[in-house]
């Protein structure tokens, strides 16, 4: 039987995983705008698409409207122009646009303002990046300058269309672009911190819970948050240090397959966790060997990604053929035949290297646009199927745990009086005689039922059974807030008191025998004895209760006199 209380806690986790769900939903209802245009923007993004001029090294020139993708500039360095109006650099105002793998270097008459990627980059190949230069009332008539550079020959010559805008318009602009991307990364956000929030739970409610395999799970969708959200570039809005971005973005695509490896190090299956260590070294040569080259300059980082993507799809293959693997041992063990069942982490193994593949594809062939949008999808899939195993098994051992403390309570608790019990007050004397100073500072006090046998056979059982609650529940009130009573026998209880408490229970003691001696006798009736710990006489806190005892008996025999103690 479960309490109310774990009954709660569990609504207030599922609570918390609501509200965190919450978060996505808010932010595509922001996304959505609103019905009025009261606080419409007077300077909306535009797109500055004509008015160019272009030239390249080779001579070739000539007004262009953007995007420019014309043959006669393929293969070269290709240079825009235009001469700022009043209207291009009114207010507040910035140009916006997109690099693919470019150099940018943005002058105005001549006279370069803003350089990104050019001789002190630290990638041979620029990183696509978006760029903003801000346009000042003092550039008006002046000559304005875009040069773009790309040491892949598939982006030179070519440019992207020019937004101009206030920050707010090209921000808002940002993220209507990428609306489909940054939901798929809110919500690995929000299954991160879900995660992280039930194993904490999990850790801090469950002292035999030792399993990580949802704090790796949350840590992989984190790297995935945080390797897509650069990857929509929306963060080079607020950071302007592009490069460090684009290269925390790569770097952790490659820590994600250290959690898939440390997740798969959790399973309960021995042979999954036996083969996966023989691939785990697999992220790490991985990360060495794709850093080195970059650093070495022998490859760009972004190229360097085909090591991960490789590096990626063998992990996958490894991790499903051992999960068949082992399928195919258990069913000729056990001699099931049919179709073989694989488990949610393989399905969603098998789901997101499809996905991969398919990315990898467009990523190789030039495509331009978001190279991750299958892979997004297999991704969430992916982690949702393993988060939901892991949960089935972390709550079945919750489940476990808290029905083995309901059996422990009830193996050291009195159903009638629900006082502790006798096995209850053994352990309590057992560990008071095992530790150092324990039985040297305790006071132990017995209670004897009067008259029990003849009620239960006067008045039936359920008469009795109330002469029992109600005599515990009048003892009891005067000890419970710093001791401790446990019924012992049918009519027979005992208290164990510090005598850190010895004060109180003086005074508590003597307050009882007072409220005994105005009590109605045929309700409460019980004779009561007690003793303190005393080394001369007492070898341990059992013969402190026998001495108790003792003394509770000449209390009986004195009340049977008609003789009232004192």
């Amino acid at each position: 039987m479960k309490s109310s209380g774990d009954s709660g806690n569990k609504y207030i986790l599922i609570y918390i995983i609501t509200l965190v769900l919450m978060i996505p939903i808010l932010i595509m209802a922001h996304m959505a705008g609103r019905n009025t245009n009261a606080d419409k923007n007077p300077y909306e993004l535009q797109s500055l698409d004509s008015g160019w001029f272009a030239r390249d090294a080779a001579g070739n020139s000539g007004s262009v409207t953007l995007p420019l993708n014309s043959p006669k500039f393929y293969g070269r360095t290709l240079t825009l122009c235009r001469k700022l109006s009043a209207a291009d650099c009114q207010g507040s105002r910035y140009l916006m646009f997109l690099a693919y793998h470019s150099s940018v270097v943005i002058c105005i008459d001549q006279t370069p303002l803003y350089t990104f990627g050019t001789s002190g980059s630290v990638f041979s190949l620029a990183p696509s990046a978006y760029h903003f230069f801000r346009l000042d009332d003092s550039y008006i008539g002046k000559e304005l300058t875009i040069t773009l550079s790309s040491a892949s020959s598939k982006f030179q010559g070519t440019a992207e269309k020019i937004y101009i805008g206030d920050r707010a318009s090209e921000l808002a602009a940002l993220i209507r672009q990428n609306i489909d991307a940054i939901f798929s990364y809110t919500l690995l956000l929000a299954v991160a911190i879900v995660f992280l929030i039930i194993w904490i739970y999990m850790s801090f409610s469950s002292k035999k819970y030792q399993n990580n395999s949802l704090l790796y799970l949350a840590l992989l969708s984190l790297f995935m948050f945080i390797g897509g959200i650069i990857d929509t570039k929306v963060p080079q809005f607020f950071f302007h240090n592009i490069e460090a971005l684009c290269i925390l973005s790569y770097e952790s695509i490659i820590f994600t397959e250290m959690f898939v490896i440390a997740y798969f190090l959790c399973s309960k299956n021995a042979y999954i966790v036996k083969m996966t260590r023989k691939i785990a070294f697999i992220p790490v040569v991985n990360f060495i060997l794709s850093n080195l080259l970059f650093l070495l300059r022998i490859e760009d980082l972004e190229d360097s990604l085909l090591i991960t993507h490789i590096s990626i799809l063998i992990l996958a293959v490894c991790e499903v053929s051992f999960t068949i693997k082992s399928k195919l041992v258990e069913r000729s063990r056990t001699g099931k035949k049919g179709l073989l069942h694989l488990s949610p982490e393989a399905v969603g193994f098998l789901f997101m290297a499809l996905t991969v593949c398919i990315d990898i594809v467009r990523y190789y062939s030039g495509t331009k646009g978001d190279y991750a949008a299958a892979s997004r999808l297999g991704i969430i899939v992916f982690i949702m199927l393993l988060g939901i195993q892991s949960l089935q098994g972390h709550m079945d051992i919750l489940a476990v745990e808290l029905q083995s403390q309901v059996y422990k309570q009830l193996a050291l608790h009195d159903s009638l009086t629900n006082l502790s019990n006798r096995t209850a007050y053994e352990k309590n004397l057992n560990d008071l005689n095992n530790s150092s100073t324990g039985h040297l500072k305790a006071i132990v006090a017995m209670f004897d039922l009067n008259d029990l046998k003849k009620i239960n056979d006067e008045q039936g059982h359920e008469a009795g059974d109330l002469y029992i609650k109600n005599c515990a529940y009048f003892i009891n009130g005067f000890f419970r807030d710093f001791s401790t009573l446990f019924r012992i026998g049918g009519d027979e209880f005992a208290l164990i008191c510090s005598l850190d408490d010895k004060k109180k229970f003086y005074t508590a003691y003597e307050e009882m025998v007072r409220r005994y001696n105005e009590a109605d006798k045929s309700q409460i009736n019980f004779a009561y004895g007690y003793a303190e710990f005393d080394p001369v006489c007492d070898h341990n806190l059992y013969d402190t209760a026998k001495r108790a005892d003792q003394v509770m008996y000449i209390c009986k025999t004195r009340m049977k006199k008609n003789i009232i103690p004192r």
